[in-house]
């Protein structure tokens, strides 16, 4: 759903110059009815998350979004996404700790009893991108109402791995991990991702081993 959230500019409408999207909506519910189609002839067992990302602009006092311009427009991807009835809410891909606690907010006044994975992005040092140290971050969430915490993105899953260790020690909740292939290298003048789902294999083992108590995804 990255690309589904408005673009958000101040404008003197107050509306960014643009309509209460029902493309927004519509595309949306196309994607989770295609995933609840699907689910049907997996297993009966099988959850439908719904996953937001954030803006991709910067919220204030360092960017021109602010705190409620960003709650008001998650609350309308919030109910956009719940036409569909996802079984549970993931909030992934959050550099800004701010942002996302306006994302919980948002889904929280939309749909107080939904299940929240919230996730944070990470890079090689353990900080988030914008420099907040890991542990920190996780403490506050923990004090919010989410139901999942966790990390996403960004990183390969050997520092992941080492990440969510720190994370399960400073946190009650349980802890989710979606690591990627990491950075790519230039390799004879093209951008190759070094990582191959073997090795993802290999560390998806070591998280289910018990170094995620919640919950281990890989993507690639």
């Amino acid at each position: 759903t990255f690309r589904q959230i408005r673009k958000l500019e101040i404008r003197e409408d107050d509306n960014f110059y643009i309509d209460k999207s029902d493309s927004i909506a519509e595309t949306l519910l196309n994607n989770l009815d295609f995933l609840q189609k699907g689910t049907i002839g997996i297993a009966f067992i099988t959850l439908i998350g719904a996953a937001i990302g954030p803006i991709g602009q910067e919220l204030t006092p360092v960017g021109r979004i602010t705190l409620d311009e960003a709650r008001s427009a998650f609350s309308e991807q919030v109910l956009a996404l719940l036409e569909a009835g996802p079984d549970v809410m993931i909030l992934e891909t959050f550099s800004d700790i701010s942002e996302l606690q306006q994302a919980i907010l948002a889904a929280r006044d939309v749909v107080p009893d939904l299940p929240i994975i919230a996730h944070l992005v990470i890079n090689p040092d353990g900080a988030t991108p914008i420099g907040t140290p890991l542990e920190w971050a996780m403490k506050k969430l923990d004090e919010w109402q989410v139901d999942v915490v966790g990390l996403n993105c960004s990183v390969g899953p050997a520092p992941m791995l080492d990440m969510v260790t720190k994370v399960a020690g400073v946190t009650h909740k349980p802890v989710s991990a979606m690591p990627n292939a990491g950075y790519p290298r230039m390799h004879e003048g093209r951008l190759i991702y070094m990582t191959t789902p073997e090795y993802l294999e290999t560390y998806y083992a070591a998280f289910k081993a018990g170094m995620v108590p919640f919950n281990t995804n890989y993507r690639y």
